[in-house]
C-alpha cells in the first residue's frame, strides 16, 4: 500500500493555529450580532414603557381579583348563611361580568370610543360598584353590584389595557411586551390575597373591600391617563376612505375551534383559586391566613413565566403550541390539587400550578395577534372572553356543588380534563391552519391582516391559499 504523504509537524501546527483563530472570529463575530440585536430590541422596548406600566397597572387590579376574591368566600358564607355553591355562585357571577365587560370593550375600542375614555369610565364603574357591594345587606345585592358595576368595570379597564399595548408594540416584540404587562396580573396574585385576608382578619369584609375598591379605582384612573393611542384606520380604509363591511370572525372555522378551546379550558380554570381556600379549611384544616400562603407561590410562579414569556413562545415553537402545552399540565396539575395533604406540600402544589396559569391568560392576545392580526383584535379578544364567561359562569358553581355532594378528588378531576380537553380544539386549529381549507379561505377577506413585519400569521397564509 502507498503511504500517506507526510506532513510537516509545525505546518500542521501552524494551520490548528490558523483554524482556531478562525472559530473564534466567527464567535466574537456573532456574540457582537447577538448583542447588538438584543440592544436594538431594548430600544424599542423601552419606547413603550409608559403603554405598558399602564397596562401592567390594570391588569394588577383587574385579572388579579379574580382569583384574590375567594379569600371573601368563607366570610360571605359566615356573614349570609349560604352554602359554597352559593357563594362560589357570586364568584362566578363576578368572573362572567368581567369577561362581559371585555366585550363590551372589544366593539367600542377604537372605532367608537378611544383607550383612555374606555378605562377611565370603567375605572368609576368598578369604584362604585366596591361601594355598594361593602354596603350590601342582602347575599342578591352583593351578586347585583358584582354583576353589574365591579366585574363590566374591572373587564373593560383590563382589556384597554391589554389591547393597547398589542397596538403599539411590534410583532417581534410583542410576546415580550405582553408579558411584561400581564406580569402585573400575577404580582397582584403574588400579594393581593395576603393583604385581603389580613384586612379582613383585622377589619372585616366589608372595610377590606372598601378599602380595596378605592385603592384600586385610583390606580386604574392613573393608568388610563396613559393609554393615549393614534386610532388607525381600519382594515380596507384608506385615508379619508370608507370601511368595507367586515362579518364576525365566528365564520371561520378557525376562530370556531378557538373559541371552543377557550370556553372549555375556562371552565375549570379558576376553580383552583376559588376552591383552594375552603379545601385548605375544611380538608387540611389549614386557617384561612396560612393558606393565602398559597396565592403567594402561585403568584409568584405566574409572574417569573410572565417575564420570560418571549423566551418560553420561542422554545415552544410559537404562541399557539405554547399555550395547547400549558392548557395540558394546567389540567393535570389541577386535579393533583386534591391529593395534598398538609400546608407545605400545599404551597408546592400552588407554586407548580402558577407555572401553567401565568401562560395560559398571557397568551391568548398573543395568539389572537398571531393568528388573525392586530386591527381588530379589541373585537375578536372581547369575543374570546365571552367563551370565558360562560366557561367561569358555569364550571366554577358546578364543580363546587360536585366537591359537596361527592368530594374534592372528583370536582378537581372533572376541572382537570377541562384543559386536557380543551387543546384538542387547539390541535384542530392547528390543523385547520396547516390545511388552509375552504373553510378558513372564504372568511379570510372579513378578517384583520396584521399590520406589523414579522407577524407569520395564520390569516396570512389562508389569503395566499385562497389567492392560489
Amino acid at each position: 500500500p502507498a503511504r500517506a504523504p507526510s506532513v510537516d509537524p509545525s505546518k500542521r501546527a501552524f494551520d490548528e493555529e490558523l483554524s482556531n483563530e478562525g472559530r473564534d472570529i466567527v464567535a466574537f463575530s456573532s456574540d457582537g450580532e447577538s448583542r447588538e440585536e438584543k440592544a436594538r430590541q431594548a430600544g424599542a422596548l423601552s419606547q413603550h414603557v409608559g403603554v405598558i406600566a399602564a397596562s401592567f397597572a390594570s391588569q394588577y387590579c383587574t385579572l388579579s381579583m379574580m382569583t384574590a376574591f375567594g379569600v371573601f368566600v368563607p366570610a360571605l358564607r359566615d356573614e349570609f348563611g349560604i352554602d359554597l355553591a352559593a357563594a362560589e355562585s357570586m364568584v362566578s357571577l363576578f368572573i362572567a361580568s368581567t369577561f362581559l365587560g371585555s366585550l363590551v370593550a372589544g366593539l367600542l375600542i377604537p372605532n367608537r370610543l378611544r383607550h383612555v375614555t374606555v378605562a377611565a369610565a370603567s375605572a368609576v364603574l368598578a369604584l362604585a360598584g366596591y361601594l355598594c357591594a361593602a354596603s350590601a345587606a342582602r347575599p342578591w345585592q352583593v351578586q347585583a353590584t358584582m354583576g353589574l358595576l365591579i366585574g363590566p368595570g374591572l373587564g373593560m379597564a383590563n382589556l384597554a389595557g391589554l389591547v393597547a399595548v398589542n397596538a403599539r408594540v411590534p410583532g417581534p416584540l410583542r410576546a415580550k411586551a405582553v408579558g411584561y404587562a400581564t406580569s402585573g396580573s400575577f404580582l397582584g396574585i403574588m400579594t393581593l390575597p395576603t393583604l385581603l385576608s389580613a384586612l379582613i382578619h383585622a377589619l372585616g369584609w366589608r372595610s377590606a373591600l372598601r378599602a380595596h375598591g378605592i385603592a384600586s379605582g385610583a390606580l386604574l384612573l392613573a393608568a388610563a391617563a396613559t393609554l393615549r393611542l393614534v386610532v388607525r384606520p381600519q382594515v380596507g380604509q384608506a385615508a379619508g376612505g370608507a370601511a368595507r363591511p367586515r362579518s364576525l370572525p365566528c365564520v371561520d372555522a378557525r376562530f370556531l375551534c378557538w373559541w371552543c378551546s377557550v370556553a372549555v379550558c375556562f371552565a375549570g380554570y379558576f376553580a383552583p383559586g376559588t376552591l383552594t381556600p375552603t379545601f385548605a379549611q375544611e380538608e387540611l384544616g389549614i386557617p384561612l391566613l396560612e393558606s393565602s400562603s398559597t396565592y403567594i407561590a402561585r403568584g409568584g410562579a405566574s409572574f417569573l413565566m410572565a417575564l420570560l414569556l418571549g423566551k418560553v413562545v420561542r422554545a415552544c415553537g410559537g404562541p399557539l403550541f405554547a399555550m395547547a402545552l400549558f392548557m395540558v399540565a394546567n389540567g393535570i396539575l389541577t386535579a393533583l390539587l386534591a391529593y395534598t395533604w398538609d400546608l407545605p406540600s400545599l404551597v408546592t402544589w400552588a407554586a407548580l400550578h402558577g407555572f401553567t396559569t401565568g401562560p395560559v391568560i398571557s397568551l391568548m392576545s398573543v395568539c389572537l395577534s398571531d393568528l388573525f392580526g392586530v386591527e381588530h383584535l379589541a373585537r375578536n379578544q372581547g369575543i374570546s372572553r365571552v367563551a370565558v364567561g360562560i366557561g367561569s359562569l358555569g364550571g366554577p358553581p358546578a364543580l363546587a356543588a360536585l366537591a359537596e355532594a361527592v368530594g374534592f378528588a372528583a370536582s378537581l378531576a372533572l376541572a382537570g380534563a377541562f384543559g386536557v380537553c380543551a387543546s384538542i380544539f387547539l390541535w384542530l386549529l392547528h390543523c385547520c391552519c396547516r390545511s388552509g381549507g375552504a373553510a378558513g379561505a372564504t372568511a379570510v377577506a372579513d378578517l384583520p391582516v396584521a399590520q406589523d413585519v414579522g407577524s407569520a400569521s395564520c390569516a396570512g397564509r389562508a389569503t395566499d391559499a385562497g389567492e392560489a
